[in-house]
């Protein structure tokens, strides 16, 4: 599947070691923001793409191919959206919206 929209949040990287191969491993969440209407925000996790999410900018315009997956564990199921590519489309990311305190950008 493939969604685009605004990079909005990189949440804190995980690290560990895995038990079985004795490898280390990381893993990271992050949030796109697109124009739907309802539900606009997607958090997607990844393992293979963690420094490529963190060099981008927040507000950068990004398009994400990515998979859902479920799990269980202890008889609840979780479900993730496992994003595998993530490309930086268009140009600077737009810049967030802010007005001067004292009302100075006003027109009159």
């Amino acid at each position: 599947m493939i969604s685009k929209g605004r990079l909005a949040v990189i949440c804190n990287e995980k690290s560990g070691v895995s038990k079985a191969s004795g490898k280390d491993w990381k893993s990271l969440t992050f949030v796109i923001t697109t124009d739907d209407q309802y539900n606009p925000n997607l958090a997607f996790t990844t393992s293979n793409l963690v420094d490529v999410v963190k060099a981008l900018p927040i507000g950068a315009e990004v398009e994400v191919e990515w998979n859902p997956g479920s799990r269980e564990y202890n008889g609840n199921w979780y479900s993730e959206f496992k994003a595998w590519k993530i490309t930086q489309v268009g140009g600077a990311p737009r810049a967030p919206l802010t007005s001067d305190t004292n009302g100075s950008d006003l027109p009159f």
